[in-house]
Order: C-alpha cells, then sequence, then structure tokens
C-alpha cells in the first residue's frame, strides 16, 4: 500500500491530470502526469473492464504497481500528480516487465532524478 501522502483520490485532482497533463506511453500503460503544488508526487491506477473482467486480476495489477512504485518513490522527482492507464497486455505480463515498463514512462516523462 502506498502512504496516504502518495495517493491522487480525489475526483477533481484526477480530472485535472487529463485535462491540463501531459503523456508518456510505455509497453504496457500509458501515464499522465501534471505538475502540481503539493510537495510529494502522487499516484493514481486506472484500471478498466477491458483489461479483465475479474476484479481479482485487476487487483493483482494494481498491486504490482504500488509496489513498483514504491521501490521507485526515492528516484521520482517532487510534486507531480500522475495517473497509469492500464493497457489489456499487461495481463501476461511478470512483475519485472511492469516494473519495467512503469520505469521506462517515467523516465522519457522525465519524472526520475536519476
Amino acid at each position: 500500500m502506498l502512504n496516504a501522502i502518495n495517493r491522487l483520490t480525489k475526483k477533481r485532482d484526477i480530472q485535472a491530470v487529463f485535462k491540463k497533463g501531459r503523456w508518456q506511453d510505455a509497453p504496457f500503460l500509458t501515464i499522465k502526469f501534471l505538475l502540481s503544488q503539493g510537495h510529494a508526487s502522487r499516484f493514481c491506477f486506472s484500471i478498466s473492464n477491458k483489461v479483465s473482467k475479474l476484479a481479482i486480476k485487476r487487483n493483482l495489477i494494481k498491486r504490482r504497481l504500488r509496489h513498483a512504485i514504491r521501490e521507485l518513490l526515492p528516484q521520482i522527482k517532487i510534486g507531480y500528480d500522475v495517473v497509469a492507464i492500464v493497457k489489456p497486455e499487461i495481463i501476461k505480463a511478470s512483475y519485472q516487465e511492469i516494473e519495467q515498463a512503469l520505469e521506462q514512462a517515467l523516465r522519457q516523462a522525465g519524472l526520475l532524478s536519476c
């Protein structure tokens, strides 16, 4: 579980990211990101029923993404709101592939400090 300070939960904040944010594509997901007024970077994951009709699989993907973000958090620049939109191909991916895709998207977006 991500710390509350790193969770993007308010509907208006998520809508602002979708309206004003920039995007970066990766093999299994697309991220939309926006520089925010806050001190910590916040994350949200969007997984539709098109990815999997089974909630157990969607929740597994969310847990893997949260864990990958937790691992990358020390390297992520401060002050961004990020929404990760998951693609259906992620169902067949291993945790390592998901982590690499997320890191690739964040690096290409310029959100990683290293």
